[in-house]
């Protein structure tokens, strides 16, 4: 499977759309000295509550929202999956960046690409207006949502067609063999896995500059979540109320098999997934962002 054929397709009328704004973002981009506004990042796993956080986020007046947007989106997937490419896509995404960012100023721009959690270091350093904020879910509800949505089973049923070691699912050569007879259950919990152990491993390096929200308390303490966002953000206005569907804290429960949750806990407590899986090398990723020109 090739990656680009799991990735959202644009129209033709959404893509020029979308290089006509660039265009003017690339215009902005050059005219200013630095960005008066706070570049956002969506972090997290598929099915944790993301794109409802991005949702929530954009809501508010004074921030705009770009969600899984092609190319960016593209490039972020590809880092995650293959980062030896962070020499050449990144300068690529750094601009693409700026020029979002610029044609929507002096609102704030957020982007909701979630694999960027592979490469939020690098974007920390590449901006330092740039603010992080994470979802955390946890794995059996993450699963269970998983195992219903197509678009994220063609990560894990194609795991194949992607060279190892593969941070974003979690395998590398060595457990390659124990990973594929794992079964599907299982298979998705050693991603959340890897992916819960790189936001471990943020938070010690973007230290105040991410916000962790669980995806629990977002749902039953709506209003307090919504308010630590905020003063995170220094939005000065609260975020609007979202909708909320509390059931999906519970559906877990009904629909996995007791089987399912035996194999989604003994897959966290014994798959190995390397904690240092996720870290970038620091030179060509230094290299990269100096490499990047407006």
């Amino acid at each position: 499977m090739n990656l680009k054929d799991a990735l959202p397709k644009r129209s033709h009328s959404r893509r020029l759309k979308d290089e006509l704004k660039l265009i003017r973002g690339r215009v902005k981009c050059q005219l200013q000295q630095k960005p008066r506004s706070l570049k956002i990042f969506v972090l997290g796993t598929g099915r944790s509550g993301t794109h409802w956080l991005g949702d929530i986020m954009s809501a508010h007046p004074s921030i705009a929202a770009t969600v899984e947007k092609p190319p960016a989106f593209t490039w972020v997937v590809e880092l995650a999956m293959q980062p030896e490419k962070m020499d050449e896509l990144f300068p690529k995404l750094v601009r693409r960046y700026r020029y979002e960012h610029a044609d929507v100023e002096p609102r704030h721009f957020l982007d909701k690409s979630h694999p960027s959690l592979w490469i939020a270091d690098a974007i920390a350093e590449a901006f330092p207006e740039a603010m992080f904020v994470a979802i955390r879910r946890d794995v059996f509800g993450t699963v269970n949502s998983m195992l219903q949505h197509e678009g994220v089973m063609r990560w894990i049923h194609g795991w194949t067609s992607f060279p190892l070691p593969n941070r974003f699912l979690g395998i590398t050569p060595e457990t390659a063999e124990a990973y594929a007879a794992l079964p599907l259950e299982g298979k998705c919990a050693v991603r959340w896995k890897a992916h819960m152990q790189q936001l471990d491993r943020l938070g010690k390096i973007l230290g105040p500059r991410l916000l962790e929200l669980s995806y629990d308390n977002l749902q039953t303490d709506t209003a307090a979540q919504l308010e630590r966002i905020a003063n995170f953000l220094e939005l000065g206005t609260a975020l609007p109320l979202p909708n909320i569907k509390r059931r999906s804290l519970a559906r877990w429960r009904e629909e996995l098999t007791a089987t399912q949750q035996s194999n989604i806990e003994a897959a966290v407590e014994r798959f190995p997934v390397d904690s240092q899986d996720g870290s970038r090398l620091l030179e060509p990723a230094g290299a990269a962002s100096a490499a990047v020109a407006r």
